[in-house]
Order: C-alpha cells, then sequence, then structure tokens
C-alpha cells in the first residue's frame, strides 16, 4: 500500500483558507445549542504513480455540518492515457458505496450517496436505526468498467455518523481506503492476472467549532 500523502504547500494552504473562509454561524443557532455543529477538512489523499493512467481525486463540495446539511464530498476517477478498464464503476459499484461507505481507521462516519434519501435523527446526521442493527446488502457483482480516452466517473457523497458508533461527529482524523485495479486492455479485464492494483484512500479532519 502506497504510504499516504499528506497536502503540502499550497494544497494544504488552499484546504487550510477554505476552512478559514466559512461563514459563522450565530451563538443562538439550533445546530450549535444542540451542538451538531462540525467543520471538515480534506487532510490526506493517497497518490497514484502515473505508470497507473488514472487518477482520483476527492473534492469537499460542502464543510460544514449543521442541522440543516451535511458535509459533501466528490469522488472523481478519471482515465489519465488510451482507453483502459477500471474496477471503480457506478451507483452500487461506486467507490465507497454500500458495505465499503465506513471510515476503516477510526470507525465513526459513513459515506451515503448524495441521491441516496434516508431516515436520520432529527437535527443530527445519523439514520435512525437502533445502533444494534446490523446492515444488510443485496448481492451485487461489479465487473471492470471500460473508460473512453479522458473519461471521468463522478460520485457525490453526503458525510454521516455511523449509527453503530457512539457519539457524533467525534473531533478527528478519519481514512478511508480501497482497493482499486486497472487493465491497460479493456479486453482483458477479466483476467485479474493482467491488472495492475493498489490501496487508494484519503482522510477527512472533523473538528467542533464550540472546542
Amino acid at each position: 500500500m502506497h504510504r499516504r500523502a499528506l497536502l503540502t504547500g499550497s494544497a494544504a494552504a488552499l484546504v487550510a483558507g477554505a476552512a478559514g473562509c466559512l461563514g459563522e454561524i450565530g451563538s443562538t443557532s439550533s445546530a450549535r445549542a444542540k451542538n451538531t455543529e462540525r467543520e471538515l477538512a480534506l487532510v490526506e489523499q493517497e497518490s497514484i504513480p502515473d505508470e497507473y493512467g488514472f487518477s482520483i481525486d476527492v473534492t469537499l463540495l460542502e464543510e460544514t455540518v449543521t442541522e440543516d446539511q451535511s458535509a459533501r464530498l466528490e469522488v472523481r476517477t478519471t482515465n489519465e492515457g488510451d482507453e483502459r478498464a477500471l474496477s471503480v464503476g457506478e451507483a452500487g459499484c461506486s467507490l465507497f458505496n454500500r458495505s465499503r461507505g465506513g471510515s476503516d481507521d477510526p470507525e465513526g462516519l459513513w459515506l451515503y450517496r448524495h441521491i441516496d434519501h434516508l431516515e436520520r435523527v432529527d437535527g443530527r446526521w445519523v439514520e435512525d436505526r437502533d445502533a444494534d442493527e446490523g446492515r444488510t446488502f443485496t448481492t451485487q457483482g461489479c465487473p471492470p468498467r471500460a473508460y473512453d480516452p479522458g473519461e471521468s466517473i463522478v460520485t457525490e457523497y453526503e458525510v454521516w455518523h455511523d449509527f453503530q458508533v457512539e457519539g457524533y461527529f467525534e473531533p478527528g482524523t478519519y481514512h478511508w481506503s480501497q482497493r482499486v485495479s486497472g487493465w491497460d486492455d479493456p479486453d482483458a479485464r477479466w483476467d485479474a492476472d493482467k491488472a495492475v492494483s493498489l490501496e487508494w484512500g484519503f482522510a477527512l479532519r472533523v473538528s467542533n467549532p464550540d472546542s
């Protein structure tokens, strides 16, 4: 697995600058009163060597969690070269979807596709379910997808608290990772021996503006 690459230099300054420009919410707001407001920052992304021929980028679209909105991000997978196949697909086959949505280090946050409509606890971005409920997912095969030169797949997610974990958007740094495979010859995408694979991931830092 490639070592996680910290955002440095101008990229880190950009993230810090964006976080500094967040609009203030008054101290009397119900979000603050319920201690549900959080601020998120993108602090790490794995780098993918050029020889793999594709890139994956995370962009934080909404950095503030309030009772009216959650943080949002997009994951963009781009074929940087000739036609190839990648294990990253769409809908249920997108990165970090379904059973792969939970942060792995530590547990506590979950990514849901922005188009999904879930029941949540009033004022809190956590599924309205008992903590001891298990998660079940339908069996779904995800064949590698052929990408045209320069083609991108973009999936937008909302960041929620994991209903199976105590607390609520506990401050700290949360990591997600998943293995991604590519085939230079799309016709060979059914042959695992011809794939090149790597573990790719990113991290978000959660902070409490009341702290």
